[in-house]
């Protein structure tokens, strides 16, 4: 509805286009902005059934897993994430996906061999291609990627042994950008 935006469950973004911050959320679906207030709803619900779904023609309650009132122990975790510029260019989305999802390491055996001081095993850009998904592929990898500012936008993927080889829609249609908020695949080689 007008004057309630839909925001994706894990961020949203207070800025006006020169700073402003990224508040990351986990434990809590409910945020949104009015003017330059962030409001947050950490609990809701009654012990009612009238808790409706407007959007069918005879309305029927919903069940009563809609409520939401603090009972027992949560953990409800945020980060404030300032930056520059707007919502696109300040990579907030990719920030959300990583701090939702750290990095986990797992213990192998010994290798023999020399380390780099530096491995790039992979790199999106720009801020607005959101990559969601590396699988294997023959000969390389594919990088399931979308597109997040709603503007065609080319992506750049390197990496110190890839290279970008091919780009397409999910559908498996050829592109050499992505439209606008769409979903894709990068088909990137070893290098």
């Amino acid at each position: 509805r007008p004057g309630r935006p839909f925001f994706p469950v894990s961020w949203t973004d207070v800025s006006d286009g020169v700073r402003g911050f990224g508040y990351l959320t986990r434990g809590t679906q409910r945020h949104r902005v009015l003017g330059r207030t962030l409001s947050n709803v950490v609990a809701w619900g009654d012990d009612t059934d009238r808790i409706g779904n407007r959007a069918e023609s005879v309305p029927r309650p919903w069940p009563k897993a809609f409520d939401q009132r603090l009972r027992g122990t949560h953990l409800i975790e945020y980060a404030l994430l300032p930056h520059e510029g707007a919502w696109v260019e300040s990579g907030i989305v990719s920030e959300a996906r990583s701090w939702n999802a750290p990095p986990f390491a797992l213990e192998t055996g010994r290798h023999d061999g020399v380390l780099p001081e530096a491995l790039n095993a992979l790199s999106v850009g720009p801020a607005a291609i959101v990559p969601t998904a590396v699988l294997p592929a023959p000969g390389g990898v594919h990088v399931r990627i979308y597109e997040a500012s709603g503007s065609r936008t080319r992506p750049v993927i390197t990496g110190e042994r890839l290279r970008l080889c091919g780009l397409a829609e999910l559908d498996g249609t050829p592109v050499e950008e992505m439209g606008p908020f769409r979903i894709g695949v990068a088909r990137c080689a070893d290098a």
